[in-house]
């Protein structure tokens, strides 16, 4: 049975589905399931002085490289931990707490 309000960030679980929108803080890592127009200010993690645009696609991982070694500035499809929605909205899955 799905339901929607607001809980704790502490409060999350891998797999649940977190609706984000303009302002929010992200309580957990997220993989990006469906978004509108949505850009996340991660300059904590990235240095990155401007907000960076976000993507559902997959990322791809060139021959020889491991997933887990991918930049976290070339992770589109991932919101990250204590970041915040600069514009837009989408939803994510929680994958780690």
């Amino acid at each position: 049975m799905e339901t929607e309000g607001m809980i704790s960030a502490t409060e999350v679980v891998p797999g649940d589905l977190i609706i984000l929108s303009l302002g929010d803080c992200i309580p957990d890592n997220l993989q990006v399931i469906e978004l509108t127009n949505m850009a996340c200010q991660k300059a904590a993690l990235t240095r990155e002085s401007v907000p960076i645009d976000k993507a559902t696609n997959v990322i791809n991982v060139a021959a020889g490289e491991k997933a887990d070694e991918t930049p976290l500035g070339d992770k589109a499809n991932t919101c990250f931990f204590a970041t915040l929605i600069a514009q837009g909205s989408g939803k994510g899955i929680a994958v780690t707490t």
